[in-house]
C-alpha cells in the first residue's frame, strides 16, 4: 500500500475533521481514504439503475417507509460500521 501526503490549510483540515466526525469516522485519514475510494469506484450507468428499479418493482416484499426513525436507525448503523472498520 502506498502513502499519500497532503498539505492542507488549517481551515480545510478543521472542516475535514468535522465532516469525518459527523460521518462516524475515527480519523480524517479514514474519511479521506473512503472518500477517495468512492470517487474512483465505477459508477452505475443508467441501464444498471433501470435494471435495479425494475427488479424492485417486481419484488414481492413490501416497500420501506422512510420515516425519521428509519433514517436515524440507518445512519446509526452506517456510523457504527465505519467506527468498527477504524478499530
Amino acid at each position: 500500500m502506498a502513502d499519500l501526503h497532503l498539505n492542507l490549510s488549517d481551515d480545510l483540515k478543521s472542516r475535514l475533521q468535522r465532516r469525518a466526525s459527523e460521518s462516524g469516522y475515527a480519523t480524517v485519514e479514514q474519511f479521506a481514504h473512503d472518500l477517495l475510494k468512492a470517487s474512483t469506484d465505477e459508477e452505475l450507468i443508467d441501464d444498471d439503475v433501470e435494471a435495479l428499479l425494475v427488479a424492485r418493482l417486481n419484488d414481492p416484499r413490501p416497500g420501506i417507509e422512510f420515516t425519521p426513525q428509519f433514517k436515524q436507525q440507518f445512519l446509526d448503523e452506517i456510523q457504527g460500521r465505519r467506527r468498527s472498520r477504524g478499530a
